[in-house]
């Protein structure tokens, strides 16, 4: 049997009504390139009010399940329902209220379209700093980079800075870096809506290819 990828064990994640959370900076993602690759998210102690009271809600909750190394798995459910802050909670932007979750391996997001880029830095270096927040050396994105900027088809505006690129082009570019850069376990939300159908049909056969070569897939819709 394959190794376990994912393991979520009763997790929930409760928000303050009105109140703006604090999501993980850059600096914290790069000290954590130093940590084992087996990562386990607990939930920080509760604070404050009691979840039950009206200036609380529970995005998640009680949620458990398992992924095992080269599966594809799909999250489906209607608008509201947690599907987002889950994945967020999986790449660890943000943390769990309650409860735990672990990945094992180097994880590769594609979320919210320009998450996890810059928009003052151009395609090209936001490709790298992809690379770089992954733990990868400089060869082996300049090795990849090709591969990502033909998938991309956004090649003639790699040196043009994030900020002036259409939502889609974003998406195209994001995408790319995800697939390409070797991550063990791609988390994918359903930002693939941005893109036109060739592009979706594209997508979709690069996230076979990647569950093929042994990775893990959780994609949401």
């Amino acid at each position: 049997m394959s190794a376990q990828a994912i393991a979520v064990e009763n997790l929930g994640k409760r928000y303050r009504l009105g109140e703006r959370e604090r999501y993980v900076a850059l600096r914290d993602v790069l000290a954590r390139a130093f940590t084992a690759p087996f990562r386990a998210f607990r939930g920080a102690s509760n604070t404050g009010r009691s979840g039950n009271g009206n200036s609380h809600v529970w995005a998640v909750r009680d949620v458990s399940f398992e992924v095992r190394e080269g599966e594809t798995i799909g999250v489906i459910g209607r608008n509201g329902a947690g599907k987002s802050t889950l994945l967020k909670i999986l790449a660890r932007i943000t943390q769990p209220s309650e409860g735990r979750a672990r990945i094992r391996g180097r994880v590769g997001s594609l979320l919210e379209v320009g998450t996890g880029f810059h928009p003052e830095l151009t395609g090209r270096e936001n490709v790298f700093l992809s690379g770089a927040i992954l733990g990868m050396k400089k060869a082996e994105i300049v090795k990849k980079f090709d591969e990502i900027a033909a998938f991309s088809g956004v090649e003639t505006f790699l040196d043009t800075p994030l900020k002036h690129y259409s939502s889609g082009m974003q998406m195209r570019l994001a995408f790319a870096v995800a697939a390409h850069l070797e991550p063990e376990v791609l988390l994918v939300d359903e930002v693939l809506a941005v893109g036109d159908l060739e592009f979706q049909k594209k997508c979709l056969g690069k996230m076979e290819e990647v569950t093929r070569g042994g990775r893990t897939v959780l994609f949401v819709s």
